[in-house]
């Protein structure tokens, strides 16, 4: 009689034990977070910040002289102003050694080029920003600084 008893124990094994392998196994697992929280996300990593744009540098200054633009200041040999190519004035012949008229023809990163004119004379000189000045006539001409187009130039010491 055990042995009759031993197949169909053996059989409702079986079975159970495929019930717990077999059939379909979910692909997930399900959360255990509350669904009411919310998810935070991920703290920035190294290659985040790369994507990050870098600011832009931040304009320089603008150009400051003592008389601005007011090229009559330097009627008398003695100015500071800020200059572009082209820009001209009248200059006292008596202070300038015979000089009428300066003019600025070139401008670079390096410093300004001039024209100092008078009756039957012409001097060209150039002044590099920050280094000294050049005499022209017995007129000191000076570049103060260099911005892009315009300079800070100064007439006499």
């Amino acid at each position: 009689m055990l042995r009759h008893l031993a197949l169909p124990v053996t059989a409702v094994f079986a079975l159970t034990l495929s019930a717990c392998t077999g059939g379909d196994v979910p692909d997930t697992v399900p959360s255990t977070q509350d669904p009411t929280q919310s998810v935070s996300s991920p703290a920035p990593t190294a290659s985040d910040a790369s994507l990050t744009p870098e600011p832009s540098s931040p304009e320089p200054e603008p150009l400051r002289a003592a008389d601005g633009e007011r090229y009559k200041a330097c009627a008398d040999g003695a100015c500071e102003v800020i200059v572009t190519v082209g820009t001209t004035f009248a200059l006292d012949p008596a202070v300038a050694g015979g000089m009428d008229a300066f003019e600025i023809t070139e401008i670079d990163e390096d410093g300004a080029g001039a024209d100092f004119d008078g009756p039957g004379q012409n001097i060209h000189a150039f002044a590099s920003a920050g280094a000294g000045s050049f005499v022209a006539n017995g007129l000191p001409y000076t570049v103060v600084e260099v911005q892009d187009d315009q300079a800070v130039i100064r007439l006499g010491d």
